[in-house]
């Protein structure tokens, strides 16, 4: 079991809402391996760092951030073995287009020694 589910479902909230890189790849071992909707998007930290960085959390090529106003919600729904189940919603604005983004989905996690080895993600269309 996890040491505390909860406060490991917080430092996620807080390292994303961050926008810290650095501090959302400490969430996870080495191992990791990352599923979006069913399918396997990245394998191996450095690979989940470059999906973080092509997706949302990068930056556009004149080197602004491509997001601003940021926020995300994280709810922790279960907790059982080592599998964490839990909610999330975030918005945004694409710093590119000006559009304004709005997301939420659930996720499972799967630990070992409080970090990140499968990470499942579901995201509502």
């Amino acid at each position: 079991m996890p040491s505390d589910p909860e406060a490991l479902v917080r430092a996620a909230e807080a390292a994303y809402q961050s926008l810290d890189i650095d501090r959302m790849m400490a969430l996870f071992d080495p191992r990791i391996v990352m599923k979006w909707n069913g399918v396997t998007v990245a394998e191996g930290l450095e690979a989940v760092r470059q999906n973080h960085l092509d997706g949302i959390f990068g930056t556009l090529p004149d080197g602004r951030p491509k997001v601003r106003d940021y926020t995300i919600r994280k709810w922790l729904r279960a907790a059982t073995g080592n599998v964490i189940g839990v909610e999330w919603e975030e918005d945004w604005i694409d710093v590119a287009t000006g559009e304004r983004y709005h997301g939420f989905g659930a996720e499972f996690w799967w630990l070992d020694a409080d970090r990140l080895v499968e990470w499942h993600a579901y995201q509502a269309e």
